[in-house]
């Protein structure tokens, strides 16, 4: 027998909406006109869960961003935490909110009400979410702490949202600094470089080695620039194909780490995020296996997520979550050596945490470091190519 959601007029005339269960849509139909009820909309509720409007699909089709998501856990975080029922904090999101979440929150509970469970409405509507969202709440689900669970939901992406906007907060300025650097070699090329070269023309001398060069470029560039930009698209085409094959990524994954300066940071960065993950999967009831199988969707870096799913396969086979992660020497030393305080300890969740903290930290202050001495040495670079350059004519 299944579950169907009825939309129906009573004898009054007004609208009313319910679940029902039957064999068919026509014996559900029946029952409803048999209570003098006339139904307007009669949907098996499994068909109504899966089934959302083409408008709200279309809005998460392509993934939504993760401050959508991040301002949905938090406003679910303080609403269950108030003890309201999940479906009354889901339309209290939805009809008293102009954020975008606001859609996402009315189309939850459409689904909630007509029977689906939460994490599979989400998985329905929001399929190209991170999926540890949707482990996450499920996890929630079935421990019955969902408000427990949204703040922690909220507490990892507001993370991840943040260490984004200082990364792009302190690349502001060496950006700003990259272009004009550009624009003033661009000046010294096309109007510095032809307003001397016919000086030294008219005095019978040759110009100086780097004026004569400079000169060579521009003209080669102004001749041949169709051929130039061919070439340029070739090279850009020819790496996006060898980063999206399979070989081709795992060696340019490789080729990263091994970068001094950011291949640390990168490596500090991710793994911050990894032990956040997992902590915070751990923390909601997740199982040490299931928990790194998740956890590992929020890595990029592809030796990384090799090196996890390793971890994971040896942690299944009974070794200590420390052990399975120092065998593979990808993560960083201080990390393997944190977290297996936290294995000895048995306060994996708690630890896990901590190591993500002190990461973050690690990395922000390498971070602040490399942009505090990346600034002047873009100034130092100008000045010295605009610099030389004078002094060569001079």
């Amino acid at each position: 027998m299944a579950q169907f959601r009825f939309r129906a007029f009573n004898p009054r005339g007004q609208a009313e909406q319910g679940l029902i269960e039957a064999h068919s849509t026509a014996e559900a139909i029946d029952q409803l006109i048999s209570r003098g009820l006339t139904p307007y909309e009669t949907v098996e509720t499994a068909q109504q869960a899966s089934q959302a409007p083409w408008r709200q699909r279309l809005a998460y089709k392509n993934g939504a961003s993760l401050a959508l998501y991040a301002d949905f856990a938090r406003q679910m975080a303080t609403l269950l935490g108030a003890d309201l029922p999940v479906d009354h904090a889901l339309r209290f999101i939805a009809t008293t909110t102009s954020s975008p979440s606001a859609i996402l929150a009315k189309a939850l509970h459409e689904a909630v009400i007509a029977g689906s469970a939460l994490s599979s409405a989400f998985q329905n509507l929001a399929p190209d979410a991170p999926p540890y969202i949707k482990n996450l709440i499920a996890a929630g689900e079935h421990r019955g702490n969902l408000a427990t669970t949204f703040a922690d939901l909220a507490g990892l992406l507001e993370g991840r949202l943040a260490q984004a906007e200082k990364v792009k907060s302190a690349l502001l300025y060496p950006a700003i600094l990259a272009v004009a650097a550009l624009a003033a070699v661009g000046v010294v090329v096309s109007v510095l470089v032809p307003a001397l070269l016919p000086l030294f023309d008219d005095a019978k001398a040759p110009p100086p080695a780097i004026l004569a060069g400079l000169h060579t470029i521009a003209g080669f560039v102004s001749a041949y620039w169709a051929e130039v930009l061919i070439v340029l698209l070739l090279a850009v085409l020819g790496f996006g194909a060898v980063r999206r094959s399979q070989r081709g990524r795992a060696a340019l994954d490789a080729l990263w780490l091994r970068v001094p300066f950011f291949g640390s940071l990168l490596r500090k960065s991710q793994t911050a995020l990894f032990a956040h993950t997992l902590g915070t999967l751990l923390r909601s009831g997740v199982s040490v296996v299931s928990a790194l199988e998740m956890s590992k969707s929020v890595l990029t870096n592809g030796v990384l997520v090799a090196a996890a799913d390793t971890a994971r396969s040896k942690v299944e086979e009974g070794q200590r979550l420390s052990q399975a992660l120092s065998s593979s020497q990808a993560f960083p030393q201080v990390a393997v050596e944190l977290i297996s305080v936290g294995d000895e300890a048995g306060k994996l969740d708690v630890t896990l945490s901590r190591t993500a903290k002190i990461l973050d930290d690690e990395t922000q202050k390498s971070v602040d470091r490399g942009l505090s001495y990346l600034g002047p040495a873009l100034t130092v670079a100008v000045g010295l190519g605009v610099g030389g350059l004078i002094l060569s004519v001079m």
